[in-house]
């Protein structure tokens, strides 16, 4: 099976009442040190989730709550116009403490990474950095 007949689990989705943004997933990769994930990148009005093609993690399918993003960019890749990069705070349950979580994805194209921009940037928190924000 190649990895283009891999379909996005919806079964994985945190709540029901999420509303699809497309009606596809897209076929990304995350981009870590030294590591290119490859995967699938489903997005909600609520959550970014990402689905890599190989168990590299100890969850199946790993979600970014919108509502928790910080800084929301369009980034260069390679020299190519097909990267996004989101940070957020997540708080850990057990200790309380705050930490910084930053998730790079490379996309296929431009228009694809543009779509996905454009659809998350209607439902970011007032006090998200984005391209526009004044610094």
């Amino acid at each position: 099976m190649s990895n283009q007949e891999i379909k996005f689990n919806k079964s994985r989705l945190k709540n029901i009442s999420e509303l699809a943004q497309f009606q596809r997933e897209f076929h990304v990769k995350q981009i870590l040190p030294l590591v290119e994930i490859e995967g699938l990148l489903f997005v909600t009005n609520a959550r970014i989730y990402f689905q890599p093609y190989h168990n590299l993690y100890d969850k199946p399918v790993i979600n970014y709550k919108i509502s928790s993003y910080t800084e929301f960019f369009q980034r260069r890749f390679k020299l190519l116009e097909v990267g996004l990069q989101l940070k957020m705070e997540k708080t850990d349950r057990m200790s309380g403490k705050t930490k910084e979580i930053t998730l790079l994805l490379c996309f296929k194209t431009q228009e694809e990474r543009d779509q996905v921009y454009s659809s998350v940037s209607q439902y970011l928190p007032r006090t998200c950095k984005t391209e526009s924000t004044d610094i």
